[in-house]
């Protein structure tokens, strides 16, 4: 009767009456079943399927399914279900971990849930590896008490192993991903760092796929940011290269990834700015100035600004043509581009009268 039940609940979830269903208690007894408090296997089956099928953009439901258990009793499902379980899981963590609200007050098992997925990570199946990982990367998104849990749990070094030679594709994009959420906090920076993330992520720039290489750069982008020992790191890693590649061949989200890594770089204190000088990368960061896209553009001249604090600088960038398209930025840029625009005209003609000349 109850898999009956389960089905007849599945059929009805369409738009116009998932919410319905889930404040009648629908939610609470699927969950019920996921959990085995109550019912078959089978009726375990049709109700994860169930919370599997749900849009991804009902928040409704998600808040109904934390509230009733069902995020814990998924997670452990994904690790000791059977085969159709796991699948089944995999889909509803997808849906449940697709949102970034911070909300848990309901969940008194989030760090458990989040101890568990760093176990899969650690120990799981090829698939449960991924399928932890992307979980961990939705719920660290814009949740600092998530990567809060993630990082002093051992979270980041777990990761770092995905993006080694045996992790399949879709793990190191997903564990490349998660790294560049959790790269902002200064913590996970240096458990990154210990745990050999940099030469790992500069050999997804130079040789993943199209979506590993966008995510690395934008992982090295975060983890650079005003530190001197990172930057270090990268440029003994020979990791400038590839990314002055991307800036000049790569896709939209590649230009920005990179072009952001290598500001963020030059911005330090080191050798960056005449090794990225040195490595060809101002003649492809004044073609981003004047073909790229909004946030391509903020980020082009935001590096050209700090490359021309080196003194040599300030003649090659005006060489490749950089000064008419910053002067531009000026009459039509955004708002942001402006300001960087500015600080970048005024850097270029600090000291370099032909340049003063140039701008007018």
């Amino acid at each position: 009767q109850k898999e009956v039940v389960a089905e007849a609940l599945g059929n009805l979830l369409d738009e116009s009456v998932e919410m319905a269903v889930a404040e009648a208690g629908g939610i609470v007894e699927l969950c019920a079943l996921v959990r085995a408090v109550t019912g078959t296997e089978d009726e375990k089956d049709e109700a994860v399927a169930i919370l599997a099928s749900l849009r991804e953009d009902d928040s409704g439901s998600k808040v109904c399914i934390r509230k009733a258990g069902g995020l814990f009793a998924l997670v452990t499902l994904l690790g000791d279900g059977t085969d159709e379980e796991q699948k089944h899981a995999e889909w509803a963590l997808q849906f449940m971990c697709s949102d970034h609200s911070s909300d848990h007050s309901n969940d008194n098992d989030q760090n458990v849930v989040l101890e568990l997925l760093v176990g899969f990570i650690d120990e799981g199946t090829a698939v449960q590896k991924a399928a932890a990982a992307e979980a961990l990367r939705n719920l660290a998104a814009k949740c600092d008490d998530n990567q809060a849990m993630i990082t002093d749990m051992g979270g980041t070094a777990a990761l770092v192993k995905l993006l080694g030679p045996e992790a399949d594709a879709r793990q190191k994009e997903a564990a490349a991903g998660a790294l560049r959420t959790l790269a902002h906090r200064k913590d996970a920076k240096q458990a990154m760092t210990d745990a050999g993330a940099i030469p790992a992520l500069i050999m997804l720039v130079r040789e993943g796929t199209p979506d590993q290489k966008e995510v690395a750069a934008g992982a090295l982008r975060n983890m650079v940011y005003k530190n001197n020992d990172i930057e270090v790191a990268i440029l003994r890693g020979e990791g400038v290269p590839p990314l002055v590649a991307l800036v000049q061949e790569g896709t939209a989200g590649q230009k920005e990834a990179a072009a952001g890594a290598l500001r963020h770089l030059a911005g330090n204190h080191g050798e960056s700015k005449a090794v990225i000088a040195g490595a060809g990368g101002i003649v492809p960061l004044v073609a981003l100035v004047c073909e790229g896209n909004a946030r391509q553009k903020e980020e082009a001249v935001g590096a050209l600004q700090q490359l021309a604090i080196c003194h040599d600088n300030k003649a090659a960038i005006a060489q490749a043509g950089g000064i008419v398209p910053l002067v531009a930025l000026l009459r039509e840029g955004t708002a942001a581009q402006k300001e960087e625009a500015v600080v970048a005209l005024a850097t270029l003609a600090h000291g370099n009268d032909d340049n003063r000349a140039a701008i007018g």
